[in-house]
């Protein structure tokens, strides 16, 4: 513990450090030194770049990181809504890492405070529940709840159900379903655009085919029902409006050929 950047030592008591009321104790970070399980390297800083003698974790793939800078990268990832900690380095080719570190080791090499661990923790389970189209909130119970079928728009959460106090409600929307009937959750302000938005904003990408980074989520370009891409060809049929387009660049699946040949 530190207050006015003096160490509190253990044998003290707070008294005897004259904290003033109102006054903030902050908790200080450790040095890697004393973190087990873990690999140091003197490499420079993959995020810094800092080439000084200063012990950094050696990640899995390589790359050398301060706990500093773990705890900055942490909560940039955060800040910018997503969840998964990826590398942000670059292989000897000059292209990106891209491999994923797991949070508990990020945790470690960080050294957190309790503070951090709390508040990173809530965020990170947060930005997951956000990005994950599966994923939503109970609107009655709050709990993270999942939902496998995109074009069920009418759930019951299972929390709720086992204390008998189950309600349905608009997975678009995430309100009390109020309408009777089954496309229609009678909320007045429920249009499916906040859903499409959410859904479309924070989905994984994957590759199909010979193409990179395609979004695993799309809007049929016709009726703008969302549909996923699971596995197969860039073909898709839509099951709402029988449409066909091209998972790829989204054009009518008869002028495809065209599109895909640039």
């Amino acid at each position: 513990l530190n207050w006015t950047g003096v160490d509190m030592e253990d044998a003290k008591k707070i008294k005897d450090y004259k904290v003033i009321p109102g006054g903030t104790i902050t908790q200080r970070k450790g040095s890697l030194v004393t973190v087990e399980g873990i690999i140091l390297s003197f490499e420079p800083d993959i995020i810094s770049l800092d080439d000084s003698k200063e012990a950094r974790a050696k990640m899995i793939c390589g790359h050398a990181i301060s706990t500093e800078s773990m705890t900055a990268l942490i909560r940039s990832i955060i800040s910018e809504g997503r969840y998964q900690i990826i590398c942000p380095g670059l292989k000897t080719d000059g292209t990106a890492c891209e491999i994923e570190w797991s949070y508990p080791a990020c945790r470690k090499i960080g050294v957190l405070t309790r503070d951090e661990e709390k508040e990173f923790e809530t965020k990170l389970s947060m930005n997951f529940v956000n990005r994950d189209p599966h994923m939503g909130e109970c609107s009655k119970c709050h709990v993270a709840i999942w939902n496998e079928d995109l074009n069920m728009i009418r759930v019951q959460c299972v929390n709720c159900r086992k204390k008998k106090q189950a309600v349905d409600f608009c997975w678009r929307f995430l309100r009390e379903w109020k309408g009777v009937l089954s496309e229609d959750c009678g909320n007045p302000e429920c249009t499916g655009i906040e859903y499409k938005i959410r859904s479309l904003k924070g989905t994984d990408r994957k590759t199909i085919g010979t193409v990179k980074n395609i979004p695993c989520l799309r809007a049929c370009p016709k009726c703008t029902m969302v549909i996923e891409h699971s596995k197969g060809c860039k073909q898709m049929t839509c099951k709402n409006c029988s449409g066909k387009f091209c998972f790829i660049c989204l054009g009518v699946w008869t002028s495809c050929k065209r599109v895909a040949m640039r």
